[in-house]
């Protein structure tokens, strides 16, 4: 029994040692400020494709004009009775700026237990008059974490939930967990018998991880890492610290590439700063969205 109070004894020292060393860190880490930026290829190749069966159907259409106007007469009646406002004598639309298509921005900040993620982006349909236009329906979501409350938020709907911070959920599994172990000492043993502490799972995935390449964006090296066999993802986290040294760690990436099939999807950062201060209207809702607050978990 004095054994097992050694080494409960040692796992307390060793977590107040690692919660202070990860508070001294927190507060030396530099706020960022990230925004990647990166075109959807699937979805342009699926945008592309009902562009160009638009001008087949109308190049079709006006052929048959001319070849049997008798049935492109009932053909027209039927494409307009289908598509209110068509017009098959409209001009067609020029050719969308392709590289303009599909772009998704995301927009990061971390400060201290601080989190924000922008996200912008657009959905495309083609305007039924005809002309083979494309039309963009842009959308924008935002999802912070004051440290005290989660907000995500869709900015476009005006609308959005209102939670717990992850910090305060985390601090509650802690808890949570500090109770069953202390009202369960069968389970500490059978902890304890794993060495001198609980394992790290931190310490873990570092040693399973591997550095499988380098990069360098907007000036700041970045490591490749793997996980297994998996080659249709690949992450490049900033080599300085692959994830942000705060109570919730989250992943600091500079390039990511996603493959679906024959395309490859990369988003990569175009502007990285180490900000001395961020702007701390970053971390609260925009005015005007209509929140509805989650019931905290108990």
């Amino acid at each position: 029994m004095n054994e097992l109070k050694q080494k409960m004894a040692t796992q307390w020292v060793a977590g107040l040692v690692a919660s202070m060393v990860a508070s001294v860190v927190m507060a030396a880490s530099p706020s960022l400020h990230i925004v990647r930026e990166g075109q959807n290829i699937s979805e342009l190749r699926v945008v592309k494709l009902l562009r160009s069966q638009c001008v087949m159907e109308r190049n079709m259409f006006h052929d048959m004009h001319q070849r049997q106007p008798s049935t492109w007469a009932i053909m027209l009646q039927d494409m307009q009775r289908k598509r209110p406002g068509y017009d098959p004598e409209r001009a067609l639309a020029p050719e969308p700026d392709w590289s303009k298509v599909a772009v998704v921005r995301d927009e990061e900040y971390f400060d201290g237990d601080r989190y924000a993620l922008y996200r912008e982006g657009a959905r495309y349909k083609l305007v039924p008059d005809g002309s083979c236009d494309l039309k963009a329906e842009p959308g924008r979501t935002a999802d912070i974490d004051d440290g005290v409350h989660r907000y995500v938020v869709n900015i476009t709907r005006g609308q959005g939930n209102k939670g717990p911070s992850a910090v305060v959920t985390q601090a509650q599994a802690r808890g949570e967990m500090q109770r069953t172990l202390s009202q369960n000492p069968a389970v500490v043993g059978a902890l304890a018998g794993f060495g001198p502490g609980i394992v790290d799972a931190a310490a873990v995935a570092k040693g399973l991880l591997k550095v499988v390449g380098r990069d360098t964006v907007m000036g700041e090296r970045c490591d490749y890492l793997a996980l297994g066999a998996d080659k249709g993802t690949a992450v490049c986290f900033w080599s300085v610290m692959h994830t942000y040294p705060a109570q919730v760690p989250r992943s600091v990436v500079l390039k990511a590439k996603v493959r679906f099939g024959a395309d490859e999807n990369i988003s990569q950062a175009v502007v990285f700063e180490r900000a001395a201060k961020i702007d701390p209207k970053v971390f609260v809702p925009p005015s005007g969205i209509a929140l509805r607050e989650l019931p905290v978990p108990r």
